[in-house]
């Protein structure tokens, strides 16, 4: 099956400092860090590790497309195509007053949301199709507001992260990612285990086929739960159908079995009322 199709490589993303090329460690939130200065990054879509840092307060930042966005003022920093993000410098007061010039602006190439989610879902299935033992993590975080989402391959001796991405959780990205790669994960799978995990607070789920590849699902909470697990029990009713029809030669056994007692008791039936009727008859002589 794996050999049918043909994996176009995925993109390498240098998962290193880019000031000090220090080598970065995956955090649990999906992010990666530096562990020396313990600061925070992650990877835009055109493949840049960008610090999670305002460039003038310093404060937590998070990528938006193109963009870096504080998270405390909400101000837009523009990532251009060398991976750097983009500060207007003040402009120093003078005396005289200059006439005002437009600067000219840059137009920004856009990618459109669902483009990122179909290129990540292809990315991931054709993973899954050229190896084997592929481990396909999404957890959420505890407001269920962001879904990191990690693709390990562990071939060879280490394991290797391939992709490492964070997602915003809306609806767009549990129909165009989650429900795809479940739908499809399944088709090419076939046979597919599935192991739930109903806690008091959230929904857990592993998704394991034929040769050990695995998708799971972490603390999965709210509405999503509900819908994640309707998708995940489609999965069920092709092997509950196969189930059913290995019944039905059982059930004509039984069929056979019901008629063959009938014959056997209207047989019995007929001979006792033949040997009182002669019974009778040589009584009375």
């Amino acid at each position: 099956m794996k050999d049918s199709y043909e994996l176009t490589g995925p993109k390498v993303i240098p998962l290193v400092d880019p000031k000090t090329k220090e080598e970065l460690k995956l955090t649990k939130d999906g992010y990666f860090q530096n562990p020396r200065t313990k600061d925070i990054f992650a990877v835009n879509d055109s493949g840049f590790v960008i610090e999670l840092k305002d460039p003038e307060t310093n404060s937590k930042a998070h990528i938006e497309n193109n963009f870096l966005v504080s998270d405390t003022t909400g101000k837009k920093y523009p990532i251009n195509d060398k991976g750097q993000v983009i500060v207007e410098k003040k402009k120093e007061a003078v005396e005289r007053k200059q006439p005002t010039v437009l600067p000219q602006k840059v137009p920004i190439k856009q990618v459109p949301i669902e483009d990122i989610y179909k290129n990540y879902v292809y990315n991931v299935l054709n993973t899954i199709l050229h190896e084997s033992g592929v481990i396909v993590e999404f957890n959420m975080d505890k407001e269920n507001k962001f879904c990191s989402s990690t693709v390990i391959s562990t071939t060879g001796l280490n394991k290797r992260i391939v992709y490492a991405k964070r997602f915003q959780n809306t609806d767009t990205f549990q129909n165009y990612v989650l429900f795809t790669i479940i739908r499809e994960f399944a088709k090419l799978s076939g046979k597919v285990s599935i192991k739930a995990i109903n806690n008091v607070n959230n929904y857990n789920c592993t998704l394991k086929n034929s040769d050990n590849d695995t998708i799971s699902f972490t603390n999965v909470i709210n509405d999503y739960s509900k819908q994640l697990k309707n998708e995940i029990e489609k999965i069920r009713e092709p092997e509950e159908n196969k189930k059913v029809e290995q019944q039905y030669p059982i059930e004509e056994k039984d069929e056979e079995l019901e008629k063959f007692k009938f014959y056997l008791v209207t047989i019995t039936i007929s001979l006792l009322i033949i040997l009182c009727v002669v019974g009778i008859i040589l009584l009375l002589g």
